[in-house]
């Protein structure tokens, strides 16, 4: 007897397992061919005409051997993939707790429980532009328990100027959830209603015109450096730790503006920010702040996203589930719902589309931080600046609830 042309292997051999059986065994996965011709074996044995009881019994023996034998040769891995999630995930967000990042990644907390059945965990570790807690992602055990909050600046800008622990392929990009525009933001007594009256009064007082950013090295400072260069104006730049320690000097008249993220759209249609200036090419329905663009700069246009990166060596079946999840947040109509709240457009990708816009990101952001900032760890003059700016700091927030808001960030 033949099935699909192969010839049948005896499975039983004078009531003894065969040595052909034994090297399939042996292997640690059964392959196709093997396979077939176990079941070719199977078939000739219980239904040929010549076989006999016994063969029959021998057959469902074996049937039942193999069958242990497969579950015996799953990896662990698999077997704990399979199950996953069967307990809380942590994501660690390398900015500040109220920030954008944060709010973010709290409103996909809040509904992701119903599709994995198990809670998101926020987990807050700031500073140095977002590598402290990136550094401390690298180091967890890629078994999908920790994952990493992933941003272009912590992933892949801020590697590009300082000495780190980790580097880009220490994680495997998975979707990307949010995109959107920067926001120049100003504080609303202000004397300038864009950033085209803000650059002109910083052309005439050089250095009077204090402007925060998120971090040190990462876009928005980046963008920052790169208005000052283009504007011809000096700025005193100081680095927060996130936007909302950076925000809250804003709007307390402690430093002057920010390129800050969209969300802080919904403090400039309260009123108590002013928008200055939007990084994008077009206007955003809805927001009364014109861009760089209609102001005379063309290249002030960036955009920052936000996305989940798992830890290198994570399982597959792990990673997919991740996946799917978040795919399944991203259309959640709660969260869409809060997204649209705070002006951030859901901007869904998964991961082939997510990595090939990393890898494009990867090829040019070296030459853009070359020419906008210098690599700071073998610039002495660039770190008697940071000096400072941290004496600055010191000098005009010394009982700032945020602790030293540049030391650490910077």
């Amino acid at each position: 007897m033949r099935i699909l042309g192969v010839s049948p292997q005896p499975l039983v051999s004078n009531g003894k397992t065969s040595p052909y059986l034994y090297s399939c065994l042996s292997e640690k996965f059964l392959d196709n061919e093997k396979i077939l011709k176990l079941y070719s074996g199977w078939f000739q044995t219980i239904e040929g005409k010549e076989g006999n009881v016994m063969e029959r019994k021998n057959a469902v023996k074996f049937l039942i051997l193999i069958g242990v034998v497969c579950l015996l040769i799953v990896p662990p891995s698999l077997g704990e993939a399979m199950d996953y999630p069967k307990k809380p995930v942590t994501i660690m967000v390398t900015y500040a707790a109220g920030g954008g990042t944060d709010v973010i990644f709290r409103a996909a907390s809040s509904v992701i429980h119903q599709y994995w059945g198990q809670p998101l965990i926020i987990v807050n570790k700031p500073g140095a532009g977002g590598t402290v807690g990136t550094s401390f992602a690298s180091k967890a055990k890629p078994d999908g328990y920790t994952i990493l909050a992933a941003l272009q600046g912590p992933l892949i800008i801020n590697p590009l100027q300082v000495k780190v622990d980790y580097s880009f392929e220490d994680f495997e990009p998975l979707v990307q959830l949010v995109s959107a525009p920067q926001l120049m933001v100003g504080n609303i007594n202000s004397p300038w209603k864009n950033a085209k009256e803000m650059i002109e009064h910083a052309r005439a007082n050089p250095g009077k015109v204090k402007l925060g950013t998120t971090g040190f090295g990462n876009l928005p400072h980046l963008m920052t450096l790169r208005l000052q260069e283009l504007a011809k104006a000096k700025f005193t730049i100081i680095p927060f730790k996130g936007n909302a320690p950076a925000r809250k000097e804003v709007l307390a008249g402690h430093i002057d503006g920010l390129i800050s993220v969209i969300q802080d759209a919904s403090y400039v249609k309260a009123g108590t920010l002013k928008g200055l200036a939007l990084l994008a090419e077009e206007r955003i329905p809805g927001l009364d702040v014109p861009t760089f663009v209609e102001q005379g700069y063309p290249d002030m246009v960036a955009d920052v996203w936000w996305g989940v990166a798992a830890i290198k060596g994570t399982p597959e079946p792990v990673k997919a589930k991740i996946v799917e999840t978040f795919e399944k947040v991203a259309n959640d109509k709660s969260f869409v719902s809060m997204m649209q709240k705070m002006e951030m457009p859901i901007v869904y990708l998964g991961p082939k589309e997510f990595n090939e816009k990393c890898a494009k990101l990867q090829a040019f952001f070296p030459g853009f931080v070359k020419s906008n900032l210098k690599l700071h760890e073998t610039n002495s003059s660039q770190r008697d600046d940071r000096r400072g700016i941290t004496r600055f700091l010191r000098c005009c927030f010394p009982h700032n609830p945020h602790g030293d808001p540049g030391a650490d960030a910077l």
